[in-house]
């Protein structure tokens, strides 16, 4: 049995072993963070979305940037909030700066976990345009704070998104991403049910799948079951010599 925690892993096995291929998870959260009430999100104007992570090319976070500069067209209460540092920092405050949009997009250096998950309980959208993350820890801490999230659908993002507590974006060609990335803002900006629904979905999904108590009962079910394949195959071999 191969254990993995995406498609893309999955499709580099050879075909005859997928079948023996199980999902699993490589991020978790502690329980009592899930377990914590969070604050009632007050009405206010300002509707605000963040983007966190290692800043570096392959994150995507130039494209979360032209999705937000066009959804700010129409909505210029809005504020897109990037939290990070790393060796696009430079390069994405002088595209929000060549966008026109630098005074809509807060730029925080690295924050320590407990610091970002009280950030994230204040936003109302989270936005994870990675190309390449095989894991994606920020989005399950985005979705334990009760926030809809939007990312790709590829590597870990893509398995822990699906449509009922959050929206997946196709990968393809940077202005069709834009373009869908910005639409799915704009839904979910309209739609304060949608929203809210995506939000408590995803917190609860964080319950019942992502804190390390539930992965841990996961993992002890695998290793169960391949223990018992391995006393099922030692069973067979001793039939082949009892037979011989």
């Amino acid at each position: 049995m191969c254990i993995r925690d995406s498609r893309e892993t999955k499709q580099k096995i050879p075909l005859k072993y997928q079948v023996k291929v199980r999902y699993f998870p490589v991020n978790g959260i502690d329980s009592q963070l899930v377990k914590q009430e969070l604050p009632k999100k007050k009405d206010r104007p300002t509707f605000v979305i963040m983007m966190a992570g290692r800043l570096h090319r392959l994150k995507g976070f130039s494209l979360g940037l032209r999705a937000f500069s066009d959804f700010v067209q129409t909505h210029p209460q809005s504020k897109l909030i990037v939290v990070g540092k790393g060796p696009e920092r430079a390069r994405l405050e002088k595209l929000a700066y060549d966008l026109g949009i630098r005074s809509k997009v807060e730029f925080l250096p690295w924050l320590r976990r407990e610091e970002l998950l009280v950030k994230m309980k204040e936003i109302d959208v989270f936005l994870f345009p990675s190309f390449r993350d095989g894991g994606g820890a920020v989005v399950i801490e985005a979705m334990a704070c009760g926030c809809p999230v939007i990312g790709l659908n590829v590597g870990g993002p893509g398995f822990h998104i699906e449509k009922d507590w959050g929206v997946k974006i196709e990968v393809g060609p940077p202005p069709v991403i834009v373009k869908e990335t910005s639409e799915a803002l704009e839904k979910l900006f309209e739609d304060n049910f949608y929203r809210e629904k995506l939000g408590q979905a995803a917190r609860q999904r964080v319950v019942e799948i992502y804190t390390w108590e539930k992965l841990g009962l996961k993992m002890e079910d695998l290793y169960r079951e391949c223990l018992n394949q391995g006393k099922r195959l030692e069973r067979q071999r001793e039939d082949v010599v009892n037979h011989d």
